[in-house]
Parts: structure tokens; sequence; C-alpha cells
């Protein structure tokens, strides 16, 4: 279904390892959907919002991502992830790099990489997704993190920088190569 993303990642991943890929755009875009259906058993999948301490640290999340990445590009580095159920910081790990390391997740984009994918949706599809996903746990944040996510954009425009654009608003998925 991917298939011009997927030659992509194997072309990069022929040149040099770890590939570096980030999948950008707003909650409920598709990120960790799209994500999900490029990951191989090669690929180390990184949410940003593990990373993120709470609800209204989304900046964070993306300065620590900026920072495991940095590591990993030199080899094995140890995360603590965010544990949203105790609202703590919880288990450490350390984290191996594989072939390729994909960081999903609003903010990602700032991030260096080898390939840039931004996803977008119109506000209405992306919240009814979202609501659908988990509204119990955060359907009167919405407007808080919707926020976090605009002064983000506001700092890097992730889509102007991202290197394929994919609008997923739809049945279909319409992709965009940047220039």
């Amino acid at each position: 279904m991917h298939s011009p993303i997927t030659s992509r990642i194997a072309d990069l991943a022929k040149d040099h390892q770890p590939v570096i890929v980030t999948i950008d755009g707003r909650s409920g875009a598709g990120k960790t959907s799209l994500a999900g259906e490029l990951a191989t058993p090669d690929t180390l999948l990184i949410e940003v919002e593990m990373l993120a301490a709470g609800w209204h640290d989304l900046a964070g999340a993306v300065r620590r991502a900026d920072r495991l990445i940095a590591q990993l590009r030199r080899g094995p580095a140890e995360v603590t992830w965010w544990d949203w159920h105790a609202g703590t910081w919880g288990e450490t790990v350390m984290l191996i790099p594989r072939p390729i390391i994909m960081l999903v997740g609003c903010g990602s984009g700032q991030v260096r990489a080898d390939l840039a994918l931004w996803l977008e949706a119109p506000e209405r599809v992306r919240k009814a997704r979202a609501m659908a996903r988990d509204a119990d746990s955060w359907s009167d944040l919405w407007a808080d993190w919707a926020a976090q996510e605009e002064r983000l954009l506001g700092d890097v425009d992730a889509r102007s920088h991202a290197d394929i654009v994919i609008a997923t608003g739809g049945d279909d998925h319409r992709i965009s190569a940047a220039e």
C-alpha cells in the first residue's frame, strides 16, 4: 500500500544504518496506524508521547526524543518511558538500534531524520479518530494538546520540511513528495 515509502526506506538503508524516519502530524492524523503498516522486524518504533511527562509536556517530549535519537545514531541508549497509567516516570530500558528507527508523534519532524513524513487530515476527522481511540482518557484535554501542537508547529513548520506529505482525511491516502 505504501510501496513508494517502503521503497524509499529500503533505498536509504542500503546507504547507511540506522535510517531515521519521522512520522509527524497532529493528533488523529493516522501516524501510529501508518507506522504500524511500515514497520518491519528491522524497525525500532518510538512514540514521542512515551517521552512526555504527562499531558502538558509535548515540547519536553520532543527535546527528549531528539536527544534519544542522537544517542541511538551512535549505539545503544537508555531511556525512561512515561507511565501514563501511574502518571509518573516508569521503567528504564536499554534500546538497541535496529536498521530502521521510526520516531512517531507530533513534533517528531523537529528531529533530524533521513526521511520525514507529514500526515494531515481535517480537524473534525482527526478529533473523531482520536476520540474513538481513547476518549475516556483525554477528551477534555483535546484543546490543551492541540495548543501544544500549534506551538510546536509555530517553532518549526514540520509540514514544509517533510520529504513526503500524506493526506489521510478520506478513504484513500494522497501522497505527495516534496520537491
